[in-house]
C-alpha cells in the first residue's frame, strides 16, 4: 500500500516525528519514550525493545525473538525479516504485511498516546493491527493483484529502495560495512573520493583521494572501486558498501550500460567484487555516508589525499 510504502521510507530513514528525533533537533527538551518512559536514543527502543513492542512481536507467529541483536540497526533489521519472508512465502505472502503492519500499529498506538492521551496498551495495538489487515485486504481487492504470484525473488529490495549483489553468493551475514561517497565541483572538477570501513561498529579503516572527474557519479564510482581495491587482499568476504548515489547502483545492474566515462571503473567494479563471497551495494542516505562525505569534501577542497 502507498502509505505503508511511504511509511517504511522514513523509518529506513530515520524520518519519523520520534522522542529522540525531536530531541536531537532540538524541538522537545526530552528523549523518553512516551509509552515506557526509557531514555529513547533511537527508533530501535520504540519498534523492538519498548515493552509494547516486545509483547507486540511475541504476540504474532512471525518468530522474531526478543533477544534480536540489538546491534544491528533498525534498518538492517527490517531488510533482515523481509528478505526471509519474500525468500521464504514468496511476494504474495502473510508475513510481509503482518510484519509491516505490525510496524504500522506500534506506530499508531504510540501516537494515540501522544496525541490523544489514551494510554498505550496491546488492546489498542491489536485494534490497530486488525485495521491494517483490513485495509490491505480492501488494497489488494481493488487493486487487481495478480492471479498468479511472482516467484520468490533471490534478493529483495525493501519498497523504495536499491540494491545490487556482485559477490558470488547472495550475501546474508555481514562481515564488513562500507560507506563511500563522492564530492564534485562542476566549475573546475576537482573531486574527492571517499570510504570507511567498519567492523561491528568499530572503524577498521578509511581512506580519501582528491581527482579530476567529469562528473559526481565519477567520484562516487572511484570511491567503490578504491574500497574493493582495499578489501580484496584482506580477511573479509562479505561486505555491505553503502552509497547515496542512485546512479551508481543503476549503472551497476545486470544488463545496465554505463556512460563512456566510467564504463571501465564500472566494468572493475564488477569483476574485483566476483572474488568476494558476498557484495551488496545499497541505497542509503546521507546521513548513512556522512562520514565518508566530510572526507570526499576536505579531499575536493584541499585537494589531499587522506589516509
Amino acid at each position: 500500500m502507498p502509505k505503508w510504502k511511504l511509511f517504511i521510507w522514513k523509518v529506513w530513514h530515520n524520518c519519523l516525528a520520534t522522542s529522540s528525533n525531536l530531541h536531537r533537533r532540538g524541538v522537545t527538551d526530552t528523549n523518553q519514550c512516551s509509552i515506557c518512559l526509557h531514555d529513547d536514543k533511537d527508533d530501535q527502543h520504540l519498534f523492538r525493545f519498548c515493552p509494547l513492542a516486545l509483547e507486540a512481536w511475541h504476540s504474532f507467529g512471525l518468530q522474531i525473538p526478543s533477544s534480536d541483536d540489538p546491534s544491528m540497526s533498525l534498518a538492517s533489521w527490517i531488510v533482515f525479516w523481509l528478505e526471509k519472508y519474500i525468500k521464504e512465502d514468496g511476494y504474495r505472502g502473510l508475513r510481509v504485511p503482518m510484519f509491516i503492519g505490525t510496524l504500522w500499529a506500534i506506530w499508531k498506538t504510540r501516537n494515540d498516546q501522544v496525541f490523544r492521551q489514551i494510554r498505550a496498551t496491546l488492546e489498542g495495538f491489536h485494534v490497530y493491527v486488525t485495521e491494517s489487515r483490513h485495509h490491505h485486504d480492501h488494497f489488494l481487492a481493488n487493486n487487481n493483484p495478480l492471479s498468479k504470484p511472482p516467484p520468490a525473488p533471490n534478493c529483495f529490495s525493501p519498497p523504495g529502495f536499491l540494491m545490487v549483489d556482485l559477490g558470488q553468493e547472495e550475501l546474508e551475514e555481514v562481515d564488513l560495512i562500507i560507506q563511500i561517497d563522492g564530492s564534485w565541483d562542476r566549475s573546475n572538477g576537482h573531486g574527492g573520493a571517499s570510504w570507511v570501513a567498519t567492523h561491528h561498529m568499530n572503524h577498521i579503516h578509511s581512506s580519501g583521494k582528491f581527482l579530476h572527474a567529469s562528473s559526481a557519479l565519477h567520484t562516487e564510482v572511484m570511491a567503490c572501486l578504491s574500497a574493493l581495491w582495499w578489501v580484496i587482499p584482506t580477511s573479509f568476504s562479505s561486505i555491505l558498501i553503502m552509497t547515496d548515489s542512485t546512479l551508481l547502483i543503476q549503472n551497476l545492474e545486470p544488463g545496465a550500460t554505463a556512460d563512456i566515462s566510467i564504463l571501465h571503473m564500472v566494468s572493475d567494479i564488477r569483476a574485483t567484487s566476483g572474488y568476494l563471497r558476498s557484495c551488496r551495494i545499497m541505497k542509503g542516505s546521507r546521513a548513512q555516508v556522512r562520514q565518508a562525505h566530510e572526507i570526499a569534501n576536505q579531499c575536493r577542497m584541499h585537494r589531499v589525499n587522506i589516509g
